[in-house]
């Protein structure tokens, strides 16, 4: 037979929108009694889960006889619980609210929240009320942990990576360093060693995720593409084309972060399109971070 609704309303409030690795966290957990009700006891918890995937090989039955080796992807979460008690046995009255207050130390390992296609990064705020003979009553809040930029500001690789082609290709950005949700701007200056047509211009935001377990794995994402605005199709050896550009990085980007077992990391890609001729590009990386905006007064 399955356990009755438990009668308790759980909310759950951080103290902040965001925290940096290192930081405590203030949490404010409220339970509400719609009716007398008894309950075991109750706790706070703070949790923090990697999922990554990683590839390895693995022995099969060959249908023919034998066995074979075969190459699979696998998932995988690892999860860190930090716990404090919030309540013990007692019967909360028709009505009655209680407040706690809870004090959790973020990591100082803590890596940044966000999720891309094989790494993600989610850190929780959860709460649980043990009621006997019924469902448990819980709550859960998400929590934000930020990216500090100078921890990978050292590892992105300051120079372009040009494709060889028939024009010298020159890489600008204004910053390489972005938060989730702002544009980045930059130009590609074209100077074309013989005379060509182009189709247009492009510009990709890519995202490139690693994890290193077993036989390790990497996948390479283009999260976006826009086409730019370009004067002219028709490009001519000894001249020089400042071509201007900008692409908004999405609010929700996973940040950059780089540990023995997952990394993270994103560029920008300037093409250009040509037609019936290889394209070519030049591609920049960029740090993506997730630091909060600064509170006035900061």
């Amino acid at each position: 037979m399955p356990p009755f609704d438990t009668k308790l309303d759980v909310t759950l409030r951080p103290d902040r929108d965001a925290y940096w690795p290192g930081e405590s966290m203030l949490l404010h957990v409220r339970i509400t009694a719609a009716e007398a009700t008894a309950v075991r006891g109750g706790r706070a918890e703070l949790v923090g889960r990697l999922r990554y995937q990683y590839r390895t090989e693995e022995w099969d039955d060959d249908p023919r006889g034998g066995r074979r080796r075969e190459t699979r992807v696998r998932t995988e979460t690892d999860e860190q619980v930090l716990t404090d008690s919030i309540l013990g046995p007692e019967t909360l009255a028709a009505g009655e609210t209680i407040e706690r207050w809870v004090r959790f130390m973020i990591p100082r390992t803590a890596l940044p929240s966000g999720a891309g296609e094989i790494v993600g990064v989610e850190w929780t705020a959860r709460a649980t009320i043990d009621v006997p003979r019924r469902r448990d009553a819980s709550a859960e809040r998400e929590v934000r942990v930020a990216a500090p930029r100078a921890a990978f500001a050292a590892r992105v690789d300051p120079n372009p990576r040009v494709d060889p082609g028939e024009a010298g290709l020159e890489l600008t950005l204004e910053t390489a360093e972005v938060a989730a949700g702002e544009e980045i701007r930059g130009t590609l200056v074209v100077a074309p060693a013989e005379d060509f047509g182009i189709r247009g211009v492009r510009v990709e935001l890519m995202r490139q995720e690693t994890t290193a377990r077993d036989l390790g794995h990497m996948v390479a994402t283009t999260v976006l593409t826009g086409e730019v605005e370009i004067a002219e199709t028709e490009l001519y050896r000894e001249r020089r084309y400042p071509i201007p550009f900008g692409i908004v990085v999405p609010p929700d980007a996973a940040p950059c972060h780089e540990t023995g077992l997952t990394c993270v990391r994103w560029f920008v890609r300037v093409v250009l399109d040509r037609p019936r001729r290889g394209d070519q590009a030049a591609v920049q990386e960029i740090l993506v971070h997730n630091e909060p905006e600064p509170a006035d007064g900061d």
